[in-house]
């Protein structure tokens, strides 16, 4: 069984088609890494917990925090595996590897495209060499990859959608994600669908 958790709410981020601001705004505010662990120790006491998942939007904003938490699970000796959300410009080499040795075992990266102009049209704010970096150092660190990606993006023609197959296949992901974009009323995307 895996229990779901959520450190942080609120992603400061532009992505046009993300729900997430509607739900909990752009303002990142985040429970601290004794009060995470604190809870983590409960769940384990009352249900023999083994296994989590952050569900946050975006689990690595303030890698300070995530390191602290990381650290506090060795030094309690809390031997779990949990997994999280991440951007691809939040991760380095470093934090994934502290990550992997508090038990961390997946990382959830949105990815999205694997091309610049689709992203530059979601802003999302990567760049494709980030992604390519950040999915090369979650290998690294010794993480299996779990990636989303989009399919529908404005502007985006089949033949692109067919490229991206391509591209895909060469990057060594573990679980590949695609979903069809969808824009959900509140968001910018929503407002230019309509």
């Amino acid at each position: 069984t895996t229990f779901s958790l959520l450190s942080s709410r609120g992603c400061p981020y532009r992505c046009i088609y993300c729900n997430s601001h509607n739900i909990n705004g752009r303002k990142f505010r985040a429970r601290s890494p004794q009060n995470l662990v604190r809870e983590i120790e409960l769940l384990i006491r009352q249900f023999r917990a083994m296994q989590f998942e952050f569900v946050d939007d975006t689990f690595t904003i303030d890698r300070a925090r995530v390191i602290k938490f990381c650290r506090l699970l060795k030094e309690r000796a809390i031997n779990i595996k949990w997994a999280c959300n991440a951007r691809v410009d939040t991760v380095d080499i470093g934090l994934l590897k502290e990550m992997k040795n508090a038990g961390c075992t997946t990382i959830m990266y949105g990815i999205e495209s694997c091309f610049q102009e689709n992203l530059d049209v979601l802003k999302k704010g990567t760049k494709v060499e980030q992604s390519e970096k950040a999915i090369s150092w979650a290998k690294e660190a010794g993480l299996t990859t779990h990636c989303y990606f989009l399919t529908g993006i404005p502007g985006e023609g089949y033949d692109k959608v067919k490229q991206s197959v391509g591209k895909l296949s060469k990057l060594e992901i573990d679980f590949p994600s695609v979903a069809i974009l969808t824009p959900f009323p509140g968001t910018e995307l929503y407002s230019i669908a309509a």
